[in-house]
């Protein structure tokens, strides 16, 4: 026989258990709708997850007691169906005693009720829930002279009952709470992604994790690892890509019409074939590149643990190989300094490579990439990582045909006039995700850099039209500067946030008591902050230990911008380390055992 989960409910002073598997959840919409197959299935899923990880935090060896029922009713809005930047992810949590008017024992039966105005507070919702269950040992029994003693667990739901009910309200404060991940460095197993994605959503009153957004920088000069089909195709805009076929399919199907494809061979073969063992550009191989699938099920994964995926493409600079296949197919350079031997003159770090501002090319091409990653991420329109960062003046002032281009039209080579093309580059991109999407209403965010210096922002870059994300030191005032010009910003301080510190160069690590203390502007232009782990020096071996725990603690920070300080949040600190580790993060240890068992022992 299987062992069975339970879990037991403090209902003062005794305890009742109850196995999970049993539990029913009801949906409670707040508004007259006939059912919604995208919500029911959004709320199944979460749920499913939900119980799925009660089973696993329990392990194998439970024990085995009568069950109790437990009621977990839902009540939300089915309005919201998509994550966005400006929704409310805010929920009420209650547990309680059913009130059975003289009907069933009410000792046995426990009721929670979870309310908010989107699923994604439902979701959060039952975070917090999961986050009132401890585990603790329910017996030892001798399974016999081979097996030793052997222990039992049980789960215990925290929930007192004398006042009828206990009762939780809880809601964010910042809207962008974010985690910034560079997977183009080194290319990471898909399946290290999704275990990425899990502990970012695990949350509660106590300390949250609950970071809303996970950014994917989707390439660098070193590689472009996700596989895009039009790009490097013949004529990139007459292809059908797979995601296109993948909705005729589908779309055929809801009307009862399967699809056939017919691969006509040996005849009727021709143009398409002559390219034998063609190289993907960009990828360090073949075999390391992100499938368009794998994204589309990566954004999925997210989703249902109310994460939204945000694709940046860092254009012009941050850009090389990948982009090399322009003269084969009749579109000029798309790239200069391309992997220069003497990158010190041409970049900040090898291989070099920047975009072609002056080939009209590049923004054709961009429209495509643009509409592909768009179409992938499945967020909508509504916001973009334009990267815009560290552009490299003097690859552009090495480059004979851009200084020429330069000088015929009537330009001189000095560092405002190259901040001009740079502007000029940066308006024609938009343009080309403009033509992507259809219009020009999304949000588009770019990195600071000179061309944000608040001294001339405004000549180039419009504050309805962009957010700035800025990267700079605690003490630094640009945040403020850019705030008080307008502009909304996202903040990523970079003595505090930036979590791969410490590992190389002249860099410092920073301990988690910072990356929690660091405060936010007071302004309802911040929209809320991102940690950031570059991944130049981080692989599959070293990225759980970077990011956590010291994540958590920015998170609680972005989620609820509390004014105690670390040391008011140590015990809870620990304690959700310890949850991480509980969830198969090999999150760093902060502190000697002892300490964690003793607490504020060691303050």
């Amino acid at each position: 026989m299987s062992p069975t989960l339970l879990v037991r409910v403090v209902t003062s002073p005794e305890t009742t258990a109850f196995d999970p598997r049993q539990m029913v959840f009801k949906n409670k919409f707040t508004n007259d709708i006939d059912a919604q197959d995208t919500f029911h299935s959004y709320i199944e899923a979460i749920t499913h997850l939900f119980v799925k990880r009660l089973i696993k935090r329990c392990g194998a060896e439970c024990s085995l007691v009568p069950s109790t029922e437990i009621k977990v009713f839902l009540s939300f809005a089915p309005d919201e169906e998509e994550l966005s930047l400006d929704l409310d992810e805010g929920y009420s949590l209650t547990v309680g005693k059913l009130d059975t008017d003289g009907g069933a024992d009410p000792s046995n039966v426990a009721v929670v009720e979870i309310s908010a105005r989107t699923v994604f507070g439902i979701r959060h919702g039952l975070e917090t829930l999961y986050q009132l269950i401890a585990r603790e040992i329910s017996a030892r029994t001798v399974f016999g002279i081979r097996h030793g003693l052997e222990t039992l667990y049980q789960l215990i739901l925290w929930a007192h009952f004398q006042n009828k009910a206990a009762a939780s309200l809880d809601e964010a404060v910042g809207h962008n709470r974010t985690k910034l991940i560079v997977w183009s460095s080194h290319l990471t197993d898909p399946e290290i992604i999704l275990n990425y994605l899990d502990p970012q959503t695990c949350g509660t009153q106590q300390l949250v994790t609950l970071m809303a957004l996970c950014r994917w920088q989707m390439c660098t000069r070193q590689q472009v690892p996700c596989l895009l089909p039009r790009f490097g195709a013949y004529s990139p805009a007459k292809v059908y890509t797979p995601l296109e076929v993948q909705e005729l399919v589908h779309y055929a199907k809801l009307r009862g019409v399967r699809v056939i494809f017919e691969l006509d061979a040996p005849a009727h073969a021709g143009n398409g074939w002559q390219w034998g063992p063609r190289p993907r550009f960009g990828a360090y191989s073949p075999a390391k590149v992100y499938t368009p699938l794998e994204v589309q099920e990566l954004v999925h994964y997210a989703k249902l643990r109310g994460i939204r995926v945000i694709f940046e493409l860092d254009a012009p600079a941050h850009a090389g190989n990948g982009w090399q296949w322009g003269p084969r197919y009749g579109l000029g350079d798309l790239i200069v300094c391309l992997n220069d031997p003497s990158w010190r003159a041409n970049c900040i770090q090898p291989p070099c490579g920047q975009l072609n501002p002056i080939n009209p090319h590049v923004y054709t091409v961009l429209k495509d990439i643009y509409g592909e990653l768009m179409g992938m991420a499945k967020y909508g329109d509504e916001m973009f990582h334009m990267g815009a960062d560290e552009v490299f003046i003097k690859c552009w002032n090495n480059t004979p045909a851009i200084v020429d281009f330069m000088l015929a039209h009537g330009k001189n080579t000095t560092f405002d006039d190259y901040i001009q093309l740079w502007a000029h580059f940066q308006n024609k991109a938009a343009a080309s995700l403009d033509e992507a999407v259809g219009h020009n209403r999304t949000k588009l965010i770019v990195w600071s850099s000179h061309l944000t210096d608040p001294e001339i922002i405004l000549n180039y870059l419009d504050p309805k039209r962009y957010i700035i994300q800025t990267w700079v030191p605690r003490i630094d005032p640009l945040a403020d500067l850019l705030i008080s010009k307008g502009y909304q910003v996202i903040i990523s301080t970079k003595d505090a946030w930036y979590l791969d510190h410490g590992f190389w160069g002249v860099t410092s690590y920073y301990r988690w008591q910072r990356v929690y203390d660091n405060l936010l502007p007071s302004s309802p232009l911040v929209l809320g902050g991102e940690v950031a782990m570059w991944t130049e020096y981080v692989d599959d071996q070293s990225l759980d230990g970077r990011l956590w725990p010291r994540t958590a603690a920015a998170a609680e920070r972005l989620w609820s911008n509390p004014k105690s300080s670390s040391s008011e949040a140590e015990t809870r600190f620990l304690e959700q380390r310890e949850r991480l580790v509980e969830m198969g993060i090999r999150a760093e240890v902060t502190t000697p055992e002892w300490c964690y068992l003793n607490d504020g022992q060691c303050r």
